[in-house]
């Protein structure tokens, strides 16, 4: 019975551990500063567009612009650890805009191509240019080798 107990405890303890290590992962983090700009996104598009009168593209490029500076500065601050630049946040910019071209090409392709429910298309698109734009920002805009980004104390 004692065996048991053990073997419980040392399983609970590697699931803590695990748990634990996924909190405090990069692309955890990275996922969280991405969600919570989404939900800002959201916010904004529909501030603009429902309650100041804008039209829903104009009001989108606005929620488009602020959720890129949010999610540029919570990635430096909170994810990599960087100080933020402007040649930092232009790269990010351009990049995020791939990453977007490429959400809309795969969403365009999986459901009027290959005729996927638009939802399922878009779960699918935005998971897959989730993982392109960590990789991306990993390595182009994050990177300190490469950019020459001062770690934040």
């Amino acid at each position: 019975m004692k065996n048991i107990h053990v073997t419980i405890v040392s399983v609970i303890e590697a699931i803590g551990k695990l748990i634990k290590k996924i909190l405090f992962s990069e692309i955890f983090k990275f996922g969280l500063a991405g969600g919570t700009g989404y939900l800002l996104n959201i916010i904004i598009l529909y501030e603009f567009t429902d309650i100041v009168g804008l039209h829903y593209l104009m009001s989108a490029g606005i929620a488009l612009l602020v959720n890129s500076v949010w999610n540029y500065v919570v990635n430096c601050r909170l994810t990599f650890k960087r100080k933020e630049n402007i040649s930092g946040y232009i790269k990010y910019f351009g990049m995020t805009m791939l990453t977007r071209i490429a959400y809309f090409g795969l969403l365009f392709w999986l459901t009027s191509l290959m005729g996927l429910y638009y939802i399922y298309s878009s779960v699918f698109a935005v998971f897959a240019c989730f993982i392109l734009n960590y990789i991306l920002s990993k390595k182009y805009v994050w990177n300190k080798k490469t950019n020459g980004m001062e770690e934040r104390e």
